[in-house]
C-alpha cells in the first residue's frame, strides 16, 4: 500500500514546490516593478522640484557670451541659456535604475559686458544695474529699491554704447572710417558734480547721486537713431582708465591742447551728423572746470566715453563726441 502511494506523493511533492517558485518569482518580479516605479516617480519629483516654483528675478548677459540667471528666493545667480526657467532638472536612466539631479554652473565671480568683475550675488548685481528683468528693464533689489536712477531712463551698463566701437573699430592698415558716430549729451548732474575726489573725501561721492544722458548714433550722414535716455548712478560700476589710458584720454577729448578736426563743425556742437572740433565741450573755461577728470563729473565722463570702448590712442579719430545740454552749460 505505501509502494503504490509513494509516486502520487512525490509529484504533489514537486507541484507544491513547483508552486512556491513561481510565487517566488512573482514576488520578486512585483518588487522589482515597485522599485522602478519608485524610482521613476523619485526622479520625477525631483525634477519637478527643479522646473517648478521658481520665478526669474532678472538675467545678465557677461562679457563671454554667456547669461546668467538670477531666480527670486537665490542668492546666486546659474550659468545657463538665455531662456533658463529653473536652476536644474532631475532625470532618470532606465538602463541603469539611476535617478540624477543636475543643477547649473555657479560661478564666483562674473565679468559684464563693460568689463566689470563682480561677485556672483543677484543683490548686488541688481544694485549694478547690470541684472535685467523679463520686460527688460533693470531689476530691483533690496540695494537697487533706494537707488534705482532717475525715472524714464535705464542704466548705461543696459545700453548698445558699452563697447560699441570694439565692434566698430578703425580698419588700419592706413585706412580710416568716420562712421559711426556717437553724440552723447549730458544732461543733467549732481550739484555736487564739480567737487573734486581728494584723500579728504575718501575719493568717494558725499551722497547718491545719478548723471543722466541721451545719445544719437549715426550710422552715415543721413541715418540716425536715438537712444533710449540712460543713467550712470554712485551706486553702479564705471571702469575708470588710468595710466597710459588716461593720459590718452586727455589728449584725444581736448582737455589738454584743444584742436580742430579737419572737415569739423568748429566750435558749433550739436547731435549730429557733423562733429565738432573737439570731443569734450572745453571752448568753455566753466566747462573745462566741469569736465575735469579730478571732479566727480570729469571722472563719470571719463568713464562713460572709456566705456563706449573707443581707441583714445588714435587722437584724431571723430566719430565720439560729449555734448552738454543748455541746463548743463548755464551751471557756473
Amino acid at each position: 500500500m505505501t509502494n503504490c502511494l509513494r509516486p502520487r506523493t512525490t509529484a504533489l511533492l514537486l507541484l507544491t514546490l513547483s508552486l512556491a517558485a513561481c510565487e517566488s518569482l512573482n514576488d520578486a518580479a512585483s518588487k522589482a516593478a515597485e522599485n522602478f516605479q519608485s524610482a521613476m516617480q523619485g526622479a520625477h519629483d525631483a525634477s519637478g522640484k527643479l522646473q517648478t516654483g521658481y520665478t526669474v528675478r532678472g538675467r545678465v548677459l557677461l562679457r563671454d557670451g554667456q547669461t546668467l540667471t538670477c531666480f527670486n528666493g537665490i542668492t546666486t545667480g546659474y550659468l545657463g541659456s538665455p531662456t533658463m526657467a529653473s536652476p536644474g532638472e532631475g532625470s532618470y536612466d532606465p538602463r541603469t535604475g539611476k535617478a540624477t539631479l543636475k543643477t547649473a554652473a555657479i560661478p564666483t565671480v562674473v565679468m559684464t559686458q563693460n568689463n566689470t568683475v563682480i561677485s556672483n550675488d543677484c543683490d548686488k548685481l541688481a544694485a549694478e544695474g547690470v541684472l535685467i528683468a523679463a520686460g527688460g528693464g533693470a531689476a530691483t533689489g533690496p540695494r537697487a529699491a533706494t537707488g534705482s536712477g532717475p525715472a524714464g531712463t535705464v542704466p548705461l551698463a543696459t545700453t548698445e554704447l558699452v563697447n560699441f566701437f570694439e565692434r566698430y573699430p578703425q580698419p588700419g592698415g592706413g585706412r580710416s572710417t568716420s562712421w559711426p558716430r556717437v553724440a552723447i549729451t549730458l544732461m543733467d548732474a549732481p550739484s555736487w558734480g564739480t567737487d573734486k575726489l581728494s584723500q579728504f573725501n575718501n575719493f568717494r561721492s558725499p551722497a547718491y547721486g545719478c548723471w543722466t544722458f541721451k545719445a544719437r548714433i549715426w550710422e552715415s550722414d543721413k541715418s540716425s537713431r536715438e537712444l533710449p535716455s540712460f543713467h550712470y548712478c554712485t551706486d553702479q560700476s564705471l571702469k575708470i582708465p588710468g595710466g597710459d589710458n588716461h593720459a590718452y584720454y586727455e589728449t584725444w577729448s581736448g582737455l589738454v591742447v584743444p584742436g580742430e578736426k579737419r572737415g569739423s563743425t568748429g566750435i558749433n556742437r550739436g547731435d549730429g551728423p557733423g562733429y565738432p572740433d573737439t570731443p569734450l565741450p572745453v571752448a568753455k573755461r566753466s566747462n573745462q572746470a566741469k569736465l575735469n577728470p579730478v571732479t566727480f563729473t570729469g571722472r563719470v565722463v571719463e568713464g562713460v566715453v572709456y566705456a563706449t570702448g573707443l581707441d583714445m590712442s588714435k587722437f584724431d579719430d571723430p566719430r565720439l563726441w560729449i555734448n552738454f545740454s543748455p541746463a548743463m552749460e548755464a551751471r557756473p
